[in-house]
This record gives structure tokens, sequence and C-alpha cells, in this order.
């Protein structure tokens, strides 16, 4: 719970966004990294991926990745629900998280 109107993610003395913005962050990070968009990670035999690189990062969901052998993983259960009030503030913050499954909807 939250009891502030503070909307920082932490209380950390210094944290901030990094220079440049987060595409600058990753666009060095990436530098010299063979990146391919728009491919699907299942069109090829997965000992084909293997051969073509050292280490490889799968982005995918990762009940895909382990072919549902460890049934439907709950996470992937999101539901987002976007709901415009017609007051000025209604809940202090721009956004609320309710992450357990308790929570009330």
């Amino acid at each position: 719970m939250r009891y502030t109107f503070d909307n920082n993610y932490f209380n950390d003395t210094y944290q901030g966004i990094p220079i440049g913005g987060y595409n600058v962050l990753i666009d060095r990070l990436l530098e010299g990294v063979e990146v391919r968009t728009g491919t699907d990670f299942f069109d090829t035999v997965e000992h084909e991926w293997k051969k073509m690189a050292e280490k490889l990062v799968f982005t995918g969901k990762i009940d895909d990745f382990y072919h549902h052998r460890y049934g439907e993983l709950q996470y992937r259960s999101l539901r987002f629900e976007h709901e415009v009030l017609p007051v000025p503030n209604y809940q202090g913050i721009a956004i609320m998280n309710f992450t357990a499954a308790d929570s009330p909807c």
C-alpha cells in the first residue's frame, strides 16, 4: 500500500531516467548484437536457433517456450480494465495495480 501522492517507483535517494531515455540505453546495450524482430521462434526448429548463436534471448511467452509442460501459468491471466470517471482525481496516482488473486475487482 502506498500512502503518498509521490508517484516515483520507490523511495531511493537517487533514481531517474537514463540520459537520452530508455531507447538510447537499449540501443547501446545491443550495439554489435544481431537483433531479429517480427520473427516467430517456433517457426524454426529450436536447435536451428541454437546453431546460429552462442546465446539467445527469448522474449516470448515463457509458457510457449516450455511447450506448456507446466500448464497455464497464472501470471499470463492478466486482465486490464480501463475506466474514466468524471472526477478530478479518483485514486491519487495514475495507475493502480491489484496484484493478489483475492483483491476486489
